[in-house]
């Protein structure tokens, strides 16, 4: 047997890891920026800024589907200048009065079953790691996307270079240690990424 084989059925570490978009969460990094970007606003601009980013759901599926850190990259962009202590005060309204209730049970008591067996549970996530925050005390490790301030304490609306991955690459992944050992191919229980998001139906089933 060698090396990498004695590794992976060794049973004494085992790691759940998980991804956040319609895995544990039914929702996206879309529909979070549109709930920030309309939570002051009256009924009437909500809808239209709802109608004019339901106009570019074709677009931004095809970006997504070309390179996910590209769109990302792109689609981020669109916090720039916005207060990062505010955002991260309303991201405990957003979880608790909207991504909560979109939350599969399911998927959280897997997650809390393996916490229960003493396995280390991993999210591994685009989204950015204010608007999930809320959700650490079920993981022992999240990898998000972290956005950059300026010198006021204003999102530049640039990704932290440290976790973008090259253009074909998995986007916020994590390599584990190289001592980290599995008990069988199963006990990574790894959910990839489906296909963007139908922001449409998200957006229509809220505001229209």
């Amino acid at each position: 047997m060698d090396r990498t084989t004695s590794s992976i059925l060794n049973d004494e570490f085992k790691v759940a890891a998980f991804d956040l978009e319609n895995t544990v969460i039914a929702s996206n990094v879309v529909d979070a920026y549109a709930w920030f970007a309309t939570k002051d606003l009256p009924l009437g601009k909500k809808a239209l800024f709802s109608l004019a980013l339901m106009a570019e759901g074709p677009s931004l599926i095809a970006s997504d589907r070309s390179d996910r850190g590209d769109f990302l990259r792109n689609f981020y962009r669109r916090y720039s200048k916005a207060e990062a202590a505010h955002l991260s005060e309303d991201a405990n309204e957003l979880f608790n009065s909207y991504l909560l209730k979109k939350a599969f049970p399911r998927a959280i008591e897997r997650i809390r079953h393996h916490r229960r067996l003493g396995h280390k549970t991993i999210l591994i996530t685009g989204a950015l790691d204010f608007v999930i925050a809320p959700l650490a005390p079920l993981f022992d490790d999240i990898v998000a996307c972290t956005m950059t301030t300026d010198s006021r304490g204003r999102l530049t609306g640039n990704l932290d270079q440290t976790h973008l991955p090259g253009k074909r690459e998995p986007f916020c992944s994590e390599t584990l240690p190289i001592n980290t050992r599995y008990p069988s191919p199963n006990a990574l229980h790894m959910r990839t990424r489906h296909p963007i998001f139908q922001c449409w139906r998200l957006l229509a089933s809220r505001w229209l």
